[in-house]
Parts: C-alpha cells; sequence; structure tokens
C-alpha cells in the first residue's frame, strides 16, 4: 500500500492504491485545483506546485466549447501536455448532467432541476440518444488520451449528477418517477456507460465517485460487479471526513463499498477541508462517540 498525507492549501487528494496487474493504479497526492472554465484555459500551467504534489485533477464541463468537440479535445491536450512537461499525473474528469452541450440536450429527454438554488437541466441517463451521444465523447476521450503519458485515471461520469462530476443527485425521487425513472432502468444505463469507458480506455485507470442516490447503491455495486474482473476500476470518495463515513444519508451507505473496492484495487479520497488549517470540518457532536477536532476560527 503507498500515499501520504500533506498540508494543502485547497482541498486535497489521497490516493491510496494496491499494485494491479492490469494496469498502474493512482497513487500520491493531487491538487484538486479549479476546473478549466473557457475554451483554451490552461488550468495545469495557472495552478501554482506545492512541494510533493504528485498530480492534479483537470476538470472540464461536456459542454465547455459547446456542441465543437474537437475544441474540448484541444483544450484537454493542453492541460495534459502541460503536466507532462511538469513530471505530474493527471486524473481527468468530463461534467455531465446540467455540463452536456446544447446539441446532446436538444435530442435528449430533459430533466428540470435546481443547483444550489439556481435552475438547470440534466438527460435521464436511459435516454437512448443520450446514452449515444456519451458513447461517442467517451470513445473519442479514449481515442486521444488513452496512452497519454500524464494521464493517471479517468473519472466515470453519468447524467444523473447535481454538480456533473461525483455520484450525488440530489433531486426529487417522486419528480424523477414520474419522468420515467426505475432502479432498473438507471442501473441498466450506468452500467452501459461504464461498458463504454471499459471499452475506450483499456490501459486507463477508471473511477467512479460514490454516493447513494435515493438511499440506494444498487447503480455503484452494478458497476463494481461489472468492472471488478477488469483490474481497472476503482472508487472515489470525495467526501473523505470521519464524520461522513459515521453520518450522513448518502454517504455512510457506499462506506463498506468503498472499504472493499480500496481492499481489491484502489480508492481515491478527497477531503472535505484541509487537515491542518479546517480540523473542525471533520467534527460531529451528534456521534454516540462525539469526534471533536476543534471550532471554527476566523
Amino acid at each position: 500500500m503507498s500515499g501520504r498525507l500533506t498540508r494543502w492549501d485547497s482541498l486535497l487528494v489521497l490516493l491510496i492504491a494496491w499494485s494491479g496487474e492490469a494496469v498502474e493504479y493512482p497513487t500520491g497526492v493531487y491538487d484538486s485545483a479549479a476546473g478549466i472554465r473557457h475554451a483554451g484555459d490552461n488550468m495545469v500551467a495557472q495552478t501554482p506546485l506545492i512541494s510533493g504534489q504528485d498530480g492534479i485533477l483537470v476538470r472540464a464541463a461536456w459542454g465547455l466549447c459547446g456542441d465543437d468537440m474537437q475544441c474540448l479535445i484541444d483544450t484537454l491536450k493542453l492541460n495534459l501536455d502541460t503536466a507532462a512537461s511538469l513530471g505530474l499525473k493527471v486524473a481527468m474528469a468530463i461534467g455531465d448532467g446540467d455540463h452536456a452541450p446544447p446539441g446532446v440536450k436538444s435530442d435528449c429527454q430533459l430533466f428540470h432541476f435546481q443547483f444550489r438554488g439556481e435552475p438547470a437541466t440534466m438527460c435521464v441517463p436511459w435516454d437512448d440518444s443520450y446514452l449515444a451521444d456519451k458513447r461517442d465523447l467517451i470513445d473519442l476521450l479514449g481515442q486521444n488520451f488513452d496512452t497519454h503519458p500524464a494521464l493517471s485515471h479517468v473519472y466515470f461520469t453519468a447524467a444523473c449528477s447535481s454538480n456533473g462530476y461525483e455520484g450525488h443527485c440530489r433531486i426529487d425521487e417522486a419528480e424523477y418517477t414520474v419522468a420515467g425513472y426505475t432502479a432498473e432502468k438507471f442501473d441498466v444505463a450506468y452500467g452501459a456507460l461504464l461498458d463504454a469507458y471499459l471499452s475506450a480506455f483499456p490501459t486507463t485507470a477508471i473511477t467512479f465517485e460514490a454516493h447513494s442516490i435515493f438511499d440506494r447503491i444498487g447503480m455503484w455495486e452494478t458497476l463494481w460487479a461489472m468492472g471488478k474482473d477488469s483490474g481497472r476500476l476503482g472508487i472515489a470518495a470525495w467526501w473523505c471526513a470521519e464524520r461522513l463515513a459515521e453520518r450522513g444519508h448518502d454517504t455512510v451507505p457506499v462506506w463498506d463499498l468503498v472499504q472493499e473496492i480500496a481492499a481489491s484495487t484502489y480508492a481515491v479520497c478527497q477531503t472535505v477541508g484541509n487537515f491542518t488549517d479546517q480540523p473542525y470540518r471533520f467534527s460531529d457532536s451528534q456521534l454516540s462517540i462525539p469526534l471533536d477536532y476543534g471550532t471554527e476560527t476566523a
């Protein structure tokens, strides 16, 4: 097992990896920096490097360049090439949900929701048009980056995501059911997307970020059952804090699965706050054995 912790001025990502035969698992400390905001942005070049940093999370919306996928590819390549020149590894995540391009949204069944008080839309994941467009994107990403020397792992993203990247989908289940949701259709759709990732990235580790959705973790259990024998599938918890493994309606249910997958392949753990400057974010006085890491200070 390898991995280390260090002081971080933003979010910290600890990647814990067990050696495997199929691919090289991600390991080390990655900076969860600001995502790519505009076409042609070199976010990697703009992010200050910190001593001991091994990699960087490169996030970009699927619709970063509207419907121009070559522009998206060119922007991602600029960032990965820069990372390679700096000796950094890259975790790549392409935002789905409300971040899908206008052309994709115009052809799929849309679900309307609110994110942080603002109106948003997402394709329903079982929509055939959406699935075809998403598979095309995944294929294009794989063709361009599967063998890129800087790429460490790629994140599985799907339509039902509140912020487009993480595994939570904090929407109204009753409204989603009216839109056609069933657990079976949902899990089948997510399985189809994982199949696309596995096909497009034969030499790259693939990571899914997990929260329960509608008090279910069946979609993630489906992915793990499909991908565990490939030796290329790992899990991420972008909510690492002791309190969230003990109490949290959409985090506690996946904690056992996080541990199971970590023991088989690898786990990515992104803390909810700086270990040294924000220890209070790990506290929870409501637990049976209270966690007390201090209080917030100005």
